[in-house]
């Protein structure tokens, strides 16, 4: 009897775990590494599965060299699904091109990036889950998909995914362009050679914009919305862009503003700690670096033509490369202000920088590590204290809907907007006088007569003293005035404008 009873318990655990597995278990019929710590491996259900940490290899075949074959390559045209699992942070460049059986991508949390052309040519892909915090999608990452080609994707001539903008038809964007509200990335390759645009609006809640915005000639303003917090790659050889503001919301810039010809001022924000970017532009001459930058890398304003430099005592870090003009010497007639001692400026770390092949002799050369940056050739003066460095970020003033233009970008310091003094009067129909042995700028229209000292907490309004949160101050030889305060001292009405950092006048 018992050996009936053990018997009868056998079977009814052995019924109750075939109840539980699945009916046909998928087999592995292949599977490698495809990262330092990741890996693949392919079942016989065309499912593909990505596992482990950090980044995928990239398979992008680079000048010259050797094309690399993804490992499952032999199995391209079985693989239908893609699964990439939690821990896994980059899908590398190429690394699925052309499977052209390939329908359904899953992304999990963890990816950060898509590397460029991650799934061209991926014929029958339509399902396509991105995930929310996505930091960087390559350029032609999903072209020539079905996602890609059925046109009933396409929006203003662009393709979304989810909150990510992957791709634009460039020939048919022109005049003002805004972004779709709600979208949260700009992929790389997107508005690429856009001649005939001449205005781009980004949505509120945007966060990251990849190597896009090359070649469009027609821009001559840009406002970076509040929320963007990285920029890669973006806005190169835009001939004629003239003005930037960047949000202190950003914390990382690289290798943008490249070859922005018609670019005579940046103002970096103070929200960002390390500087790569702005090179070749030959017009620039005034750059801001406010307290609070700790490095200045790679070739950061390389053929720029900087006339005075303050650096803020905080800079820890230079790279040999960051201001050479022609022939790798330091940009004629620069002169460097420094807000901290000699001794500090004698501990600043000095990189050296990749330049490319120099010399001809198929290598990568660097900066030579024994010459110094500035090529003992500028004047340094130690213990520079100025305004620059309290500078939060840069922005915009409209009066009565018009945006009005400044040879000094406008800028913000203790959250107050400062503004040149002639323009802004001027501009709401007031004469400007300067006395320069009073140090005095004074404005008047109608019965109402505006006095600001520079320096000074005190402004003037017909006689009646008035204090100032920040005074009026002399920048880049312009006179600057808080916006706010002398409009409302002549009448008019004030708002903040946080996404677009936009002072808005309105006359009464």
């Amino acid at each position: 009897m018992k050996r009936i009873l053990s018997l009868g318990l056998v079977l009814t655990m052995l019924c109750a775990m075939l109840t539980f597995m699945p009916a046909n278990a998928a087999a592995i019929v292949a599977s490698g590494e495809c990262g330092t710590s990741v890996t693949w491996a392919l079942d016989d259900s065309g499912t593909l599965t990505i596992s482990g940490t950090g980044e995928t290899y990239s398979f992008e075949r680079p000048t010259g060299s050797v094309y690399i074959e993804q490992p499952w390559y032999n199995y391209n045209e079985n693989i239908k699904r893609l699964v990439v699992s939690n821990g896994v942070t980059y899908v590398g460049s190429w690394a699925f091109k052309n499977c052209v059986n390939l329908e359904n991508v899953f992304l999990s949390e963890s990816v950060k990036e898509v590397g460029s052309q991650a799934f061209y040519g991926c014929k029958k892909l339509n399902q396509i889950n991105l995930p929310d915090n996505l930091e960087e999608i390559g350029s032609s990452a999903f072209y020539d998909t079905g996602y890609y080609n059925n046109k009933k994707n396409w929006e203003n001539s662009a393709l979304y995914i989810d909150n990510c903008l992957i791709d634009t038809q460039n020939y048919e964007i022109s005049g003002k362009y805004t972004i779709k509200p709600g979208t949260t990335l700009i992929a790389s390759g997107t508005f690429n050679i856009c001649e005939g645009l001449t205005d781009i609006v980004f949505p509120a809640g945007l966060k990251y914009i990849g190597a896009a915005f090359d070649s469009c000639d027609g821009l001559t303003d840009v406002v970076i919305s509040n929320g963007v917090t990285k920029m890669d790659g973006s806005f190169h050889n835009c001939k004629n862009l003239k003005n930037v503001v960047i949000p202190n919301s950003v914390i990382e810039i690289e290798n943008v503003f490249k070859s922005c010809n018609a670019l005579e001022s940046i103002v970096i924000p103070n929200s960002i700690t390390t500087v790569n970017g702005f090179m070749v532009n030959r017009n620039l001459k005034n750059i801001i670096l406010p307290r609070g930058i700790q490095r200045i890398e790679g070739m950061s304003f390389y053929l720029c033509n900087i006339n005075n430099l303050s650096i803020p005592e905080s800079v820890t870090f230079i790279d040999n490369g960051s201001f050479i003009g022609d022939d790798w010497n330091i940009i004629p007639n620069i002169e460097i202000f420094f807000g901290g001692s000699q001794e500090q400026w004698n501990n600043i770390d000095i990189g050296r920088c990749l330049l490319g092949d120099v010399d001809g002799d198929g290598w990568h050369d660097y900066y030579p590590e024994t010459m110094s940056w500035f090529n003992r050739t500028a004047p340094i003066h130690y213990n520079y204290n100025s305004p620059l460095f309290d500078v939060q970020q840069s922005a915009n003033v409209t009066v009565d809907g018009k945006k009005l233009s400044f040879d000094q970008q406008p800028l913000m310091i203790d959250d107050r907007v400062l503004v040149p003094a002639r323009a802004v009067f001027e501009a709401l129909g007031a004469s400007v006088n300067w006395d320069e042995s009073a140090q005095t700028v004074t404005a008047v229209k109608g019965g109402n007569t505006v006095s600001l000292v520079i320096d000074s907490d005190r402004m003037y309004v017909n006689g009646q003293i008035k204090t100032l949160d920040v005074p009026a101050m002399v920048i880049n030889d312009r006179t600057l005035v808080p916006a706010r305060a002398v409009s409302e001292a002549f009448g008019c009405s004030v708002k903040w404008d946080e996404v677009y950092s936009t002072v808005i006048v309105e006359s009464k």
